[in-house]
């Protein structure tokens, strides 16, 4: 009778081991008609039939679909059928929805890639697919005039949207190759991410903060910011009533973080010189209350015939309308890679019906040692001749090497 009460829990454990492992496997799909539950809602869902789902079970998020407006096949001349569109991008291929599994908390518009702070540098994806497990692939060209133009873009380009593990994050990788005669004046690569007015308000960390300067397109250097990240935080929340009456959901509490990983430049393709990488730890762009478009700042010089430009982000969700949800998960991952030590980084809030407030975000690097900012402690006596332990872990969930951050006001 013992046995069998131990072989039934083992077989209860062994049931549920696999069904948190099937949970964990990343899930990269077209969405059909047989599967619309996978859509999700919020303040601004805009997903459907035809697009496409990634998920790790805790971040998910919609990419649109690429390819031409079939109900106008037939009506316009053939070949001149206009592409699938959302928003701003001229194509698909865009990131339209993103949130955490199970909160209806979409409140982003749209985030697409740019080459450059130019109006005239799209990319033009025409097909998309499942490259991996978790990963998204859309590729299509790049324009840079006058070098990359229609009808014929001659640089090639690709972005992978991956989702893996546990990540509380989304990571593109974009590269573009130059397939031209000459060599190509690359711009550098913007997320630009459409947040419309009255929407939510982009967080410029160690720059502008919330007040960001007017965005006047024929005078952009104005409005050009250098800022160590990104944060957009959500603005309706359940109390805010029903978003979507078919099914009688509100919107989930969400904030977005954007992060630079990497930059890598590659001249000769695939010769036999290695690549120039270097890790972003800032950004390049502009941001206001309408759009903030923001990348790495851009190689020097062209990119020769057959070299190419790879771009590693990360878009973060968190899971309440503050700027901390996401903060704290980057500045982690900035503190270990630049360095950070206690400190902050400030900017003003900028309130329609007040002045403007100023506003800190405080960095607070946990368990390092003074004399050896790259070794961890949690006490002195971990440090020895290089200590005293500076900032030792203080708080329930973090480890040696991270960071912590606190936004307050002054």
């Amino acid at each position: 009778m013992r046995r069998s009460v131990w072989g039934g829990a083992l077989a209860l454990l062994l049931v549920g081991f696999s069904a948190m492992s099937a949970r964990a496997q990343p899930v990269a799909q077209r969405v059909t008609a047989a599967d619309t539950a996978l859509l999700f809602g919020g303040s601004d869902a805009e997903g459907g039939i035809g697009d496409w789902y990634l998920s790790n079970g805790v971040v998910e998020a919609i990419i649109d679909d690429v390819g031409i407006q079939s109900d106008l096949v037939g009506i316009v001349p053939a070949g001149q059928e206009p592409p699938l569109q959302s928003a701003i991008s001229p194509t698909g291929g865009t990131l339209i929805d993103i949130g955490l599994v199970g909160r209806d908390d979409d409140q982003i518009p749209q985030l697409f890639i740019v080459g450059g702070l130019s109006t005239s540098n799209f990319v033009l994806y025409d097909t998309i697919g499942v490259q991996a497990p978790g990963v998204i692939r859309a590729t299509g060209t790049l324009l840079i005039p006058p070098v990359s133009v229609r009808p014929n873009p001659c640089v090639a380009l690709t972005t992978d949207f991956t989702i893996a593990g546990t990540d509380p994050f989304l990571t593109l990788t974009t590269t573009a190759t130059n397939g031209c005669a000459e060599a190509a004046p690359f711009g550098g690569f913007l997320d630009a991410i459409i947040w419309t007015q009255h929407g939510v308000v982009p967080f410029s960390g160690g720059g502008r903060g919330f007040d960001h300067a007017v965005l006047d397109f024929d005078n952009l250097a104005g409005a050009v910011e250098t800022p160590a990240f990104m944060a957009g935080p959500g603005i309706v929340n359940p109390g805010d009533g029903v978003f979507d009456p078919a099914t009688g959901t509100s919107s989930g509490e969400v904030s977005y973080g954007l992060l630079g990983v990497e930059l890598s430049l590659d001249q000769d393709g695939d010769g036999p010189n290695p690549p120039v990488v270097n890790p972003v730890n800032g950004f390049l762009g502009v941001s206001s209350t309408l759009v903030t478009a923001l990348g790495p700042i851009p190689p020097t010089g062209a990119v020769e015939p057959g070299g190419t430009l790879t771009y590693t982000r990360r878009v973060y969700v968190g899971g309440s309308n503050d700027v901390r949800s996401v903060a704290d998960p980057m500045l982690s991952v900035l503190a270990v890679r630049a360095g950070f030590t206690t400190g902050t980084l400030a900017g003003n809030v900028d309130a329609a019906d007040t002045a403007d407030v100023a506003a800190s975000i405080i960095i607070t690097r946990v368990g390092h040692c003074t004399g050896n900012p790259t070794a961890t402690c949690g006490a002195n006596a971990d440090c020895g001749a290089g200590g005293p332990c500076a900032d030792p872990v203080p708080t329930p969930g973090f480890t040696p090497g991270q960071a912590i951050s606190h936004v307050r006001t002054d």
